[in-house]
């Protein structure tokens, strides 16, 4: 499937087999399969992130507009995605990561990928 990739999200709970799931497909997939983390599109963490809420939390590090802008919207328009993967060690932004769009994207994240406007008509399976 040369300039357009297939897009699957794998969503759940921690522990689920999301990434068991996404390591079979890549493993026994038809080539080529890429496979993203949901967790290379947290933000930073701020000093005062202590004081909120668990829904503030989920809303303020989790950046949506980064996955759609950087790698949904890139791989609909049959052009290759470029994404800024989060760096948990040092609390950062830091290495690009490239996608082709062509084959299999498998994006699998832990409560990443909510059914909402943000992924239909975005992805091929949820």
């Amino acid at each position: 499937m040369k300039g357009k990739a297939a897009l699957v999200a794998i969503d759940g709970m921690g522990g689920a087999g999301k990434t068991t799931l996404a390591d079979a497909v890549l493993a026994h997939g038809p080539a080529p399969i890429t496979l993203v983390h949901g967790d290379d599109f947290y933000r930073p963490e701020q000093p005062n992130w202590a004081s909120w809420t668990p829904a503030e939390g989920y809303e303020c590090y989790f950046d949506y507009q980064r996955l759609v802008q950087q790698l949904l919207e890139p791989l609909r328009s049959t052009t290759s995605a470029r994404f800024q993967r989060y760096n948990w060690a040092r609390n950062r932004l830091d290495s690009w990561v490239e996608v082709a769009a062509e084959g299999v994207v498998v994006a699998e994240g832990s409560n990443s990928w909510p059914v909402t406007s943000t992924f239909i008509g975005k992805c091929d399976i949820l």
